[in-house]
């Protein structure tokens, strides 16, 4: 199923507690224990991950260069690409970001993959010390600072 149908789609919802593991749905907060006390690792605040107000991003997987090409075979774009995991989600909804809109948006996250990865993202550190905009100035400042 993709995300939307499992917002539209009535599934039960899964939502994670305070210990990271997955919960089935969200009675499982009002779920109390044989000492009649609500179980302390289910919050009643577990967001809902598959609600568009809630989607948050896990981490980035790997990038890959992109180039978009008109009617005639010219490039008209070219950037890298991040392919994103969103919470709550598994492989089949991950989503491809473009370099500039993931490093406004996560920043942390795009300092993250570039520490996780230093032999993979010379290229993409070098493109982003190339184009030498704000946000990526922003985002390659982070990563000296860790």
């Amino acid at each position: 199923l993709t995300w939307q149908e499992k917002i539209d789609g009535g599934i039960p919802r899964i939502t994670r507690g305070n210990n990271g593991k997955n919960n089935e749905n969200s009675t499982a907060a009002s779920e109390s224990n044989n000492t009649g006390k609500v179980n302390e690792d289910i919050t009643a605040v577990d967001k809902d991950y598959t609600l568009p107000k809630n989607y948050e991003l896990d981490f980035y997987r790997y990038h890959k260069w992109k180039e978009l090409k008109n009617n005639r075979g010219k490039i008209t774009h070219a950037t890298y690409e991040l392919k994103a995991r969103w919470k709550g989600y598994g492989e089949e909804d991950d989503t491809d970001q473009e370099l500039n809109v993931a490093s406004e948006d996560w920043p942390n996250a795009v300092v993250s993959y570039l520490k996780a990865n230093p032999s993979t993202t010379v290229d993409l550190k070098d493109y982003m010390k190339k184009k030498n905009t704000k946000t990526y100035n922003g985002v390659l400042q982070l990563l000296q600072q860790e």
